[in-house]
């Protein structure tokens, strides 16, 4: 009889269980029993990365910043300000198609629009003796929303270095050599990548101690009209203690290819003057 109400009163407690469980248990449908929970939202990617490729083994020639120029096909203009790495900003140009310009500001260049002009003959204490090192980059792109836009940047050195090296014939007495170089561009045009505004530079030679007298300039290159015509001029005098001579060389064949490496630190002009 015992075991007869045991067993009596644990149905009755199952059933009260069950009872409870019906009254009390969660909807099937209740999100934390789905097999598989709704996947947030992803927010899309709408940027801007620009790669920068710098044409030089010199690091010490890269920037610490320069700017990016987009021009739309309506020729409106909007600029970037970066470090000389790869970096990422905000999209904030509407979808379409820009030309993109890149360039830097180096000492001793001045930048007008998408032009750069060099003062060679400063003697002003602010400025240097040579113009930095100028980089710049032209390209089309096609922006779109909502993606990353890579623009890879290809910076191409528009200022080189010109090794110069007169060599006196008979050094004996002789005091100074003074020399200028014909030809040379004043300007740079982004836009078409083309030189003008030839001039006559001062070239600034020093007398080393084998008796030869040098010196290396920074140069955005020679304008096309003088390399056409095969004529680029190293002229001076050489100054004795009671006279000086005149000497006119044409070093056309030396710097012909200048402009097209100015990466190069290998460009030199080498003359021998002075000879009966």
């Amino acid at each position: 009889m015992k075991h007869l109400i045991i067993l009596r009163n644990s149905k009755r407690a199952l059933l009260t269980l069950l009872a409870f469980a019906a009254l009390t248990g969660c909807d099937p449908h209740d999100p934390i029993y789905e097999a598989d929970p709704p996947t947030p939202p992803v927010t899309p990617v709408n940027k801007l990365t620009f790669i920068p490729e710098w044409k030089t083994s010199q690091q010490e020639r890269i920037p610490h910043e320069y700017i990016t120029r987009f021009v739309s096909t309506e020729e409106e203009v909007y600029d970037y300000k970066l470090p000389p790495s790869r970096t990422s900003v905000d999209n904030d140009r509407k979808a379409g198609e820009y030309t993109v310009y890149a360039f830097n500001e180096p000492a001793g260049v001045v930048s007008d629009g998408l032009s750069f002009y060099v003062n060679y003959d400063a003697d002003d204490a602010d400025e240097p003796n040579e113009p930095g090192w100028l980089f710049t980059s032209s390209r089309k792109v096609k922006i779109a929303d909502n993606q990353d836009n890579l623009i890879d940047l290809p910076m191409t050195p528009q200022i080189g270095i010109l090794h110069i090296e007169v060599e006196c014939a008979n050094p004996t007495g002789v005091t100074a050599v003074m020399a200028t170089l014909s030809g040379l561009a004043r300007a740079f045009h982004l836009e078409d990548s083309s030189l003008s505004d030839a001039i006559e530079r001062d070239i600034p030679l020093t007398q080393g101690t084998d008796g030869k007298w040098r010196a290396d300039i920074h140069i955005l290159g020679f304008v096309d009209e003088d390399l056409q015509n095969e004529r680029i001029w190293l002229s001076g005098e050489i100054q004795y203690i009671n006279t000086s001579r005149p000497f006119d060389e044409n070093v056309w064949s030396q710097v012909k290819d200048f402009n097209q490496d100015k990466a190069s630190d290998t460009h030199q002009v080498k003359v021998l003057v002075g000879m009966e």
